[in-house]
C-alpha cells in the first residue's frame, strides 16, 4: 500500500511537517474503501486531506493547479484525463513504469517512473530533495499536452500558478 510505504519510510521523516497529501476519493463512491483510507491516515506522521465531496470540473482544475506532485500508481491505466491534467498543470508526476505511457516519452514529457510500489518512498524523497530542478523540467509539459491533445477538441485551457493564487481560463 502506497500510504503505508510512505509512512514507514525514515527517508521522508524530514518532510513530515512540510508535505500535505490530497486524497480525492470521490469516485467511485465506496464507503468501505474510504473508511480504510481514513483509518490508515488517522495517526499519520504527515498531513492528509481526504476529499470525499463531489468536485465540479472547476474544483478539479483548481485542485490540479494547486498540487505540486501527482502519484499515479494504479495497476492499469490508459493515459487518463487526470494524468494529462496533472501534466498540463506542470505537476511532477510519479508513475509506474508498467503503465503504457510510451507516447509521453516520445513527445519529451517530463515525469518520473518507478518499477514497483515499494520504491515510492525513495522516489518521493528524490523528488522532494530536487523539487526546484524537477519542477523546472515540467514547464514544457503543458505546451506538449495541449499541442498533442487539446487542439483536436478546439478547447484551450490555461492553468497558471502565481503569487496571488490560481487562475483557470477555458475558451
Amino acid at each position: 500500500d502506497i500510504i503505508e510505504n510512505i509512512e514507514r519510510s525514515p527517508l521522508l521523516s524530514p518532510f513530515h511537517d512540510k508535505v500535505e497529501f490530497l486524497l480525492p476519493v470521490t469516485y467511485p463512491e465506496d464507503a468501505e474503501y474510504i473508511g480504510i483510507i481514513k483509518k490508515t491516515v488517522l495517526n499519520s506522521k504527515f498531513h492528509y486531506n481526504v476529499i470525499e465531496q463531489f468536485l465540479s470540473d472547476e474544483d478539479i482544475a483548481h485542485l490540479r493547479v494547486a498540487s505540486d506532485i501527482f502519484i499515479q500508481l494504479q495497476p492499469t491505466d490508459m493515459l487518463s484525463g487526470s494524468m494529462l491534467e496533472h501534466l498540463s498543470a506542470q505537476n511532477i508526476v510519479i508513475t509506474g513504469s508498467w503503465l503504457p505511457y510510451d507516447c509521453l516519452d516520445q513527445w519529451g514529457v517530463f515525469y518520473r517512473k518507478i518499477d514497483c510500489l515499494e520504491l515510492i518512498s525513495n522516489e518521493l524523497y528524490d523528488v522532494l530533495n530536487k523539487f526546484v530542478s524537477y519542477k523546472t523540467l515540467t514547464c514544457k509539459n503543458s505546451e506538449i499536452i495541449i499541442d498533442k491533445f487539446l487542439e483536436e477538441t478546439q478547447i484551450r485551457i490555461s492553468m497558471t500558478k502565481d503569487a496571488t493564487g490560481t487562475a483557470l481560463t477555458v475558451s
